[in-house]
Parts: C-alpha cells; structure tokens; sequence
C-alpha cells in the first residue's frame, strides 16, 4: 500500500528529526562489494534507531543475504534474512499467482466477470473482469468511497472494513471510473474475496496451500500474531513503535509478512519457465507509459541493464521491494521497518534500485 491515507499523509509535516550521524561502519561481508557496503550505510543512517533493514541480492545461483540495524545511533551488521516483515502491497503478486493458477488449470478465464464469482450484482461495473482487476484496469477507485467512515483507528486503518462492508459497497456504492490503468487496492481485495467464494476457502488457505507450502516459505504469514520470534515491530513516521495492520477484507492486496528468506525462494520461482501461472502474471496486458507496463500483480520496466517485474510495498510501519530481472537471474528484495509515512522513505526503494544495478 502506497501512500493513500491523506489524513495520515499529513503527520508528514510534523516530522523535523535529523538522524545523527552513524559512527561505527559495517563489518566486511564476503560478496558484498564496496560500493554496494557505501550505499546501504548511506542510505540506512539517516533513519532512527530501531530501523532494521535486510536485503537479498541474487546473482544467477549466487544470494547474498544481509542485514543492518540502527541503535544507539550506531548502523550494525546483521543476519535477518529470516527476519519477518510487513510486505504490503507485494501480496498482490501472491493474489495475482492464485487467479493465474486457476486460469492455467482451467478453472477460469481472464474475461470472467468477479460479480458472477460473487454471485451479486454491482451497482455499476457488472462487466469487470478478474484480468482487469489484477492488472488495475477495472475502473475501480483505489478505495472504496465508504473506506474512511469505517477507519476507526488511524494507525490500524483496515482492521474494521469486512467482507460485509465490501460487498455493500459494490451493491450499493460503486462508481466505476475510466477503464484505464488505476492502481486500485479495492480492486485486489474485491478479486481476493472473488476468488475466496468461487473456491470456497478462505484467502489464508489458499495463499498457504497453493504457494506457500509449495516454496516452503515457512515464515511468511498472514497477521503480524503468527509471524512468531522473527517478528520485526513497525515504526511510524517518527521512529516510534506503531500497529500493525490487520487488513481484513483488504488482506489480498497487503496482508502478507515475509522474510527475505522466503521471498528468495519466491523469486527464484519466477526463473522457472515451466511455471506456467507465474508466467502468466508477468505476461503485459496493459502499457502505462513508453517505458512502464503492468501484467497480472506485477509492474514491468525496461532499462538499459533488462527488463524487471517489480512490486513495492508501503504500510504504516514497513517499507519493502522486490524486483526481478528474468532473462538475466538476477532480483534484489529489501525489507524494512520504516513507515511509509516516514519522510525519506523513498530513500528505500531507490537503495533497492541501486543495488539491482550493481548486480549487471
């Protein structure tokens, strides 16, 4: 989830901390070079202390896993790749690969209209696929228009927007915009609940049956309660202990908590050309811009140095990334505590891109 609550946008404002600056440097990693060591100190001091940030750069059969912390206004060197995060928006590769089985299987189709999934009539947009969804081109606002009126906590936004409340709001409140690309998380909890009903299991079942289990991502989870002793705690904009999300109906589009470990095995999945569902999620379906695309989940780029597929994720404590290069077997994923909220957070996403670079 990406900066989308404009009352909680505006704490923004309010921050005016400067981080001291790190004293101690990290400690020498074998394969990590020296100008991939210099810009996650860089980019990793100016955060509080508390911060946790662990990477996973993978090179052809080659990952590095690292890890640094921030305390007494020091960067430390740690081993957290199996640290558990908040991953955000990156769930929505994880719901996009469940329709992209069921197509692949023959279950269902791209063109296939969610309302009859959820055997409803909407009060406009009958005519919405479950391809136009994953790629958020349904015409679906980014949140539903009801959204707000039932946040009851603004730092646990989600946790009182339900099944019920959603489906209310597709009867009864949904203006469907221009078919056009629209990053929408509606949209992704909408085909969640769509594919929840068609299947008759619960998201978490199927999200843990047909790819955790298979991956053995045995730390990632859905609901900061199960994420056991790798727990990593949430930091707001101002470095201080937050909630953790509980998405509830919104669960398919950032529910999930990962560690770079698990989401490794995620990445190395895509190197497979026989997976046919993971193929097809990466396939284009829309063009954004000359430069920019976006498939089933998944945001795709072109750049001198390949194509990646890419997916960030932003919630009220974390802040992650995880880019993939097919042709050439190469993917960084970064994981942290810092809020998206927080000031310099974009500082992440562009240590994230910098690494991937380094890697060609």
């Amino acid at each position: 989830m990406r900066r989308i609550f404009p009352i909680l946008i505006l704490i923004l404002y309010a921050f005016s901390g400067k981080a001291q600056e790190v004293r101690n440097a990290q400690i020498p990693v074998v394969g990590l070079s020296v100008a991939q060591a210099e810009w996650i100190h860089d980019h990793s001091k100016i955060f509080p202390n508390g911060t946790q940030l662990a990477f996973a750069l993978i090179d052809g059969q080659k990952t590095l896993f690292y890890g640094v912390e921030r305390r007494n206004d020091s960067l430390y060197t740690i081993n957290n790749s199996d640290a558990v995060f908040e991953i955000g928006s990156i769930t929505k590769v994880f719901t996009a690969t469940l329709l992209a089985q069921e197509v692949i299987n023959g279950n269902l189709t791209l063109n296939q209209k969610v309302s009859d999934l959820l055997t409803m009539e909407f009060h406009t947009g009958n005519d919405i696929t479950l391809g136009e969804l994953a790629s958020h081109t349904s015409g679906m606002p980014r949140l539903a228009n009801n959204f707000f009126g039932h946040v009851k906590d603004q730092t646990n936004p989600y946790k009182d927007y339900g099944p019920e409340v959603l489906t209310d709001y597709l009867s009864n409140g949904l203006e469907v915009l221009k078919k056009e690309y629209a990053y929408s998380n509606t949209g992704f909890a909408v085909l969640g609940l769509g594919l929840s009903r068609f299947l008759e299991r619960s998201y978490a079942e199927l999200i843990f049956d047909r790819i955790l289990d298979p991956l053995d991502m045995q730390n990632t989870v859905i609901g900061a309660e199960n994420a056991g002793d790798h727990f990593v705690p949430g930091l707001n904009h101002l470095g201080n202990p937050t909630s953790n999300w509980d998405m509830n109906v919104h669960a398919p589009a950032g529910g999930l908590l990962s560690s770079v470990a698990d989401l490794e095995k995620f990445a190395r999945a895509q190197f497979d050309p026989g997976n046919k569902a993971l193929v097809l999620t990466r396939k284009v379906t829309n063009t954004i811009r000359e430069d920019l695309f976006v498939g089933l989940g998944w945001h795709e780029r072109h750049f001198e140095e390949g194509k990646w597929h890419s997916h960030s994720g932003g919630t009220g404590g974390y802040t992650s990334l995880l880019v993939v290069d097919i042709e050439n077997q190469k993917a960084v994923i970064l994981l942290s505590n810092v809020s998206a909220f927080q000031i310099q957070n974009q500082k992440v996403e562009q240590l994230g891109s910098k690494l991937m670079r380094s890697l060609y």
